[in-house]
């Protein structure tokens, strides 16, 4: 598989079809509210930044607000390595 050839600090899964790709038995909702790991590394999921998301970040108004900050920091530290 791809994921063999990465050698990463940690994942950013974008988007509800790759989520259910790698975590099947889990909802789009939790799995971007929520730390992931993948392969022993943090995995971050993110809702894909297309404009037809509109919805789903007026309903999630928490994901921007709170989440995103942890998600900022999570990638700011693994870039500092």
């Amino acid at each position: 598989r791809e994921l063999d050839a990465v050698d990463n600090q940690l994942y950013i899964i974008i988007g509800a079809m790759a989520a259910k790709e790698l975590f099947p038995e889990r909802s789009f909702e939790e799995l971007v509210f929520h730390d992931q790991q993948l392969r022993g590394k943090p995995a971050l999921v993110l809702p894909h930044p297309s404009p037809l998301n509109v919805r789903w970040m007026k309903e999630h108004p928490q994901f921007e607000a709170d989440r995103l900050l942890h998600i900022r920091k999570l990638i700011h530290r693994a870039l500092q390595l």
